[in-house]
């Protein structure tokens, strides 16, 4: 089972919980809600991942209150963290640097 894989199923139920009937499910690995904007029926799909490198926090994560706006150049720094590489991952870089003749 792919790493996060229990936490997004738990933030899918979140999700369907909050959007109640709006929620229409799933599609291709997205999630669709059901919106209205200016009287028409628009769809929102949201992709879920795990990301292998987390972002650090830095006080609030609370963006309910447009404290954090991406429209403004604003922006999550990624944890200091070294990002770990898996022996799997090794060997297809091995494979691909082998392959390329580097």
């Amino acid at each position: 089972m792919a790493r996060g894989t229990k936490a997004k199923e738990e933030a899918v139920k979140i999700i369907a919980n909050a959007f109640g009937e709006r929620y229409l499910g799933v599609y291709d690995k997205k999630y669709y809600i059901a919106m209205n904007e200016d009287g028409q029926n628009v769809q929102i799909a949201i992709s879920l991942t795990c990301p292998k490198t987390p972002v650090e926090n830095f006080g609030s994560m609370d963006f309910g209150n447009n404290e954090l706006n991406f429209e403004d150049g604003a922006t999550i720094q990624p944890a200091k963290k070294a990002t770990e590489i898996s022996p799997e991952e090794e060997e297809n870089l091995r494979t691909l640097i082998e392959k390329l003749g580097l």
